[in-house]
């Protein structure tokens, strides 16, 4: 893991962190959720993740927060303007503004897991972080309290979190290869 620290250099990963949740966000890569009507599948859910992964707590929480309150001033932006969301109707600012918190709570937990569980295990952070969307979504009326009962629902839940595991574990797993520096064993 990179050392959190404070100053510029945390500062700096946390806003290139945000800029990536909020290109893909508004990008082709969310679709409508075929296990939960009205809700999304968005590959973004997993930046969070891999920045509390990669920089730790403190920078998986503030990149949750506030990459979905950037997004969601974006979407904002291109209601004002006449461009529909990305992904369809269901893709609107009032649900990034609800997943804030729980995108916060994903990263944050990842990079807390990370010290004491070995990979993949801390990406399993995006299930929590699913959870308390879907819980999120429930109690603002988007998503019916009876979806919770529903087969589909845990099945989309499992499915959704696996796929993000395996992707949040190879994009870090990258990132570690290119970019960590490793202590020699050669000494």
């Amino acid at each position: 893991m990179i050392a959190e620290g404070s100053g510029l250099r945390p500062a700096l990963r946390l806003l290139l962190f945000v800029a990536l949740y909020a290109l893909l966000a508004n990008a082709r890569s969310v679709q409508p959720n075929p296990f939960v009507p009205g809700t999304l599948i968005s590959v973004a859910v997993i930046v969070p993740v891999a920045a509390g992964l990669v920089c730790g707590p403190w920078v998986g929480l503030g990149t949750g927060i506030l990459a979905a309150l950037l997004t969601a001033l974006l979407l904002t932006l291109r209601a004002a303007l006449g461009l529909p969301p990305p992904g369809g109707a269901e893709h609107g600012a009032l649900q990034e503004v609800l997943f804030a918190l729980p995108h916060g709570v994903m990263g944050f937990l990842a990079g807390f897991l990370q010290r004491y569980l070995p990979p993949p295990l801390p990406a399993a952070a995006l299930g929590i972080g699913h959870l308390l969307d879907l819980a999120a979504l429930t109690l603002a009326g988007h998503v019916a309290a009876s979806a919770w009962t529903s087969g589909s629902l845990w099945k989309g839940v499992a499915w959704e979190t696996f796929i993000g595991m395996a992707l949040v574990t190879a994009a870090v797993g990258l990132f570690r290869l290119g970019f960590e520096r490793q202590e020699s064993t050669w000494n």
